[in-house]
């Protein structure tokens, strides 16, 4: 089997260690939890999304869309994403087998892809409205970070500034004072 890079399987692989000592055991990297069916415990970590691309239901696992597909859409084919179905069901269901389609049949077929067509755009679009949405609020917070960051420098700023003045004060008081000190003690030894 070769493992495309980039692939999901290739992904597992990296994610997984295998154990020595036969019956297929794995050791999960990111859990550490040991088990024998990855593409199981794969999915805890990494829920893909395989979505319906008529009524939008979201399932983890690929063979449960299909599953979906075959029962709550029957004439639509997950894997060819085409309703294959459609034109020979409903030859049979008229019931000549090798019968070719009406008007109706061919209408309501291709009704069925542009709404599938339909359906996949709306996906896509909202997909990518939601990729914008969030670029935008990452840009939000990086925005309100950097003026906390700002606001804590000029905080500081000022704190080092009335530190700066005050120092200097004390500075300037001590200097007023010790030429009086240094008098009154010149006084003090005159006197005595």
């Amino acid at each position: 089997m070769k493992i495309r890079a980039g692939s999901k399987a290739w992904h597992m692989r990296l994610t997984f260690e295998r154990l020595s000592g036969g019956c297929n055991l794995h050791r999960c990297k990111l859990c550490g939890k040991v088990v024998t069916h990855i593409r199981n415990h794969y999915h805890v970590h990494f829920p893909g999304r395989f979505e319906c691309p008529l009524c939008r239901a979201t399932y983890t696992r690929s063979d449960n869309l299909r599953t979906h597909c075959k029962f709550k859409h029957p004439m639509y084919n997950p894997d060819t994403r085409k309703f294959d179905n459609l034109m020979s069901a409903s030859a049979t269901a008229v019931g000549g087998g090798a019968a070719t389609p009406t008007a109706t049949q061919l209408a309501a077929a291709s009704q069925a892809a542009m709404a599938a067509a339909a359906a996949a755009a709306f996906s896509a679009a909202q997909q990518q409205q939601q990729h914008q949405q969030q670029q935008q609020q990452q840009q939000q917070q990086q925005q309100q970070q950097q003026q906390q960051q700002h606001r804590e420098q000029q905080s500081q700023q000022q704190q080092l500034q009335q530190h700066a003045q005050a120092l200097a004060q004390q500075h300037m008081l001590h200097q007023q004072l010790q030429p009086q000190h240094h008098q009154q003690q010149q006084h003090n030894a005159t006197s005595e």
